[in-house]
């Protein structure tokens, strides 16, 4: 799916945008564990520093608040903590290119990008591998819901295949209006997209899992609500029951959002 704006039919006033890995599935965790941070090991000359280079991994890409942040802007982070030259290239690249993925990599020379491709096609592999997420306990209902009285929208940095996968599999493809993922650009400019459509920013609501997709809301100044990590399926139910109505009405305004934001950054300063 290379063009998601191209089939975004509007049929309701409200719009929900909902990140998918970590915050809609129950499919972070795993990815990073057991692809994305043991790919590094198969590429780079690391593995005698096995348990630092998982540990990096997580911390960046889980646990601090670069969590959920493009692969390849995780990569030139983990790398230059490891002391590995590449970060400079890639970190380069992901500065200058219009997208950020395996297309748009696949098109560069150096040893150092060639690398970071071959381990973004691996983790790819390694995914496509796993058994089908599944939903947050909660989500699947919360979303069906949603989708009766707003348009769902998945804005996501995964793989597109992956999403289209993973919400077919779950049953909720039919309830989602369109999928963009990184090859549509970052989550920032996939929601000014949506809102050049005919989208007023006041009846826009991001749900998200991590501090990027927090900064992307703000930055188009559309609504926000917190997936927290480790309360997920709490979260979702009070998304369901509480804060969906409050959107819907009109109702969902700064003092009541600010609320889940606050306990929301908490949790990445703990």
């Amino acid at each position: 799916m290379e063009k998601a704006d191209k089939e975004v039919k509007i049929k309701h006033k409200k719009l929900v945008c909902v990140d998918s890995d970590g915050c809609a599935f129950d499919s972070m965790e795993s990815k990073h564990r057991h692809c994305f941070g043991p790919e590094v090991l198969n590429v780079w000359p690391l593995q005698d520093q096995k348990e630092q280079v998982l540990d990096t991994w997580n911390q960046v890409n889980l646990y601090s608040s670069t969590r959920a942040v493009n692969r390849f802007k995780g990569l030139a982070l983990v790398l230059k903590a490891l002391g590995q030259e590449d970060w400079k290239e890639i970190h380069e690249w992901t500065m200058r290119a219009k997208a950020l993925s395996n297309v748009t990599l696949s098109g560069e020379t150096s040893p150092a990008l060639k690398r970071a491709l071959t381990w973004s096609l691996a983790v790819n592999e390694a995914i496509s591998k796993m058994p089908p997420a599944k939903p947050f306990d909660g989500a699947k209902e919360a979303i069906i819901k949603a989708s009766g009285e707003a348009d769902i929208v998945v804005v996501s940095s995964t793989n597109p295949d992956a999403l289209d996968a993973e919400w077919s599999n779950a049953g909720l493809r039919s309830y989602v209006s369109a999928i963009m993922s990184h090859r549509d650009g970052p989550k920032k400019e996939c929601i000014a997209k949506l809102i050049k459509m005919g989208y007023q920013p006041e009846n826009v609501i991001m749900l998200g899992d991590a501090p990027g997709d927090h900064r992307a809301a703000v930055e188009n100044g559309v609504h926000f609500y917190p997936i927290c990590p480790r309360r997920e399926a709490r979260d979702w139910h009070i998304f369901q029951e509480t804060v969906f109505p409050m959107f819907a009405s009109g109702m969902y305004r700064e003092d009541a959002e600010q609320e889940y934001i606050k306990a929301f950054w908490e949790k990445f300063e703990e």
